[in-house]
């Protein structure tokens, strides 16, 4: 008894320092603390949790899961981490050489303290160490160190699918490819960036029949400014402009929007920032990326591709071993594990009057600073509306073994009004077998990702 009131304390004191001051790092020591906290828990690998104790968990998840266990249509399996799932030592080494080189400007950007202007490279954290507990800038700085570290991969060109899933199962599904360059976190030093922007995205639909060819641009200026975004419309051949605020409206009729990408890829000046605190929790992972990382194979032009013998992703409507009684988007714990981890709650408001989402509340990982596991959308009126979970995964690739947080094996977004989720694949097997993830490919580049260059794109 003595030394399980020791461990508890000793737990505590380390999770109160933690809430002062936090530094993503690599963790030597990361087995050790994975073991306490599941000591902290009272809970170990392979317990089940479900409408019968789901007690146990009530304070390691949000609110939300702890109601779905209540209520039954969730059953959850504790799993564990075969690996360190925090960056590696040398981004901790140039995160740490970032430090008092950046500061916010005058629209909450990253600006340069010696020159006073925005950056147009950036590697490593811009922020390494936040004080949590007194810098009321803290939200905003996690929210940059989350941009800068999932822009990594230096490009990214995915096959993605996205499946529209009801009480009854599976309804339809539509299929995209999605290509970023990104002009921060490039490992390989600057690249011309005449453009003045943090990241280009490009997505592209692929089916149903009547979205093929539709196009979107966002661009994600470096002057703290709103994104910019443009549409091709083939069915008039015209590109269309729109406001950043067009990123929380429905994404092609599902139940997600452009901002739910990786918990949230918007611009992190269009919030307002306020850290809520820190916990241990409980988050969902895909079982066979417990226990192993993507490791990122090289090909002929330079760039890395994911692996293929990635399994099958399983919630409750296409796992006919799944358990009674679960809802068709459960994932399944035939596939899918909790395990503990610190995170960091943030909370944002939107600081655009049209934007749709009221306040929102994410779940961050806190020691790689990039993957994030939940986030609780209110609406407009102050009244829950949306949940989002996220399978954060882990490849390693670049001939540095760099690490990257930047993907989702699956993560979904559950309108609880409705009562109806959309669920995104990018890993794994789909429909139609679209399983390949490039990072660094040779075929994103700079001088496509131009307004007037959409149309061409999209054939």
């Amino acid at each position: 008894m003595t030394k399980k009131l020791f461990l508890l304390s000793l737990l505590g004191l380390l999770l109160a320092v933690f809430s002062i001051q936090t530094a993503v790092a690599y963790n030597p020591d990361w087995k050790a603390e994975q073991a306490k906290m599941f000591e902290q828990m009272g809970l170990k690998p392979g317990d089940v949790i479900d409408r019968s104790n789901a007690d146990k968990v009530k304070d390691f998840v949000p609110d939300r899961v702890y109601g779905w266990l209540k209520n039954g249509e969730f059953v959850l399996k504790v799993g564990e981490f075969g690996y360190d799932f925090s960056s590696e030592e040398g981004w901790d080494k140039a995160s740490q050489a970032n430090k008092g080189k950046y500061t916010l400007g005058d629209r909450k950007q990253v600006v340069d303290v010696a020159s006073g202007v925005y950056p147009k490279h950036i590697y490593g954290f811009p922020f390494p160490n936040i004080d949590l507990k007194n810098d009321p800038d803290a939200g905003i700085k996690i929210m940059h160190n989350k941009k800068v570290g999932a822009s990594r991969a230096r490009s990214i060109d995915m096959l993605s699918e996205t499946r529209w899933v009801g009480e009854s199962g599976l309804e339809r599904y539509f299929h995209l490819r999605w290509r970023g360059l990104f002009f921060w976190g490039q490992a390989n030093g600057p690249i011309d960036n005449p453009s003045d922007t943090k990241s280009f995205e490009l997505t592209q639909l692929l089916l149903p029949y009547d979205l093929t060819g539709t196009v979107i641009l966002t661009d994600s200026p470096l002057n703290g400014q709103g994104d910019k975004q443009y549409v091709y419309v083939p069915s008039i051949r015209r590109v269309k402009k729109q406001s950043g605020a067009a990123r929380s409206d429905p994404s092609f009729g599902s139940d997600f929007v452009s901002d739910d990408g990786n918990g949230f890829a918007g611009q992190a000046e269009s919030m307002s920032w306020r850290v809520l605190g820190t916990k241990v929790a409980l988050v969902p992972m895909t079982e066979w990326e417990t226990q192993h990382t993507d490791r990122m194979t090289k090909q002929a032009d330079g760039s890395w591709i994911t692996q293929k013998n990635i399994p099958k992703i399983l919630f409750g409507y296409n796992d006919p071993n799944a358990p009674k009684g679960i809802i068709p988007w459960c994932p399944s714990p035939n596939a899918v594990v909790w395990l503990p981890r610190k995170v960091v709650i943030v909370e944002a408001k939107p600081l655009d009057p049209y934007y749709n989402y009221g306040k929102q509340v994410f779940w961050f990982d806190a020691d790689n600073g990039v993957a994030a596991y939940f986030k609780i959308i209110e609406n407009k009126a102050g009244e829950h509306w949306k949940t989002v979970l996220i399978n954060s995964d882990c490849e390693e690739w670049g001939d540095g073994g760099y690490k990257t947080f930047c993907t989702s094996n699956w993560h979904y977004v559950l309108d609880e009004k409705a009562h109806h989720c959309s669920i995104a694949s990018s890993r794994g097997e789909l429909i139609a077998n679209y399983s390949d993830l490039v990072f660094g490919g040779a075929g994103v580049k700079t001088e496509y990702m131009r307004p007037e260059y959409i149309p061409l794109l999209s054939k």
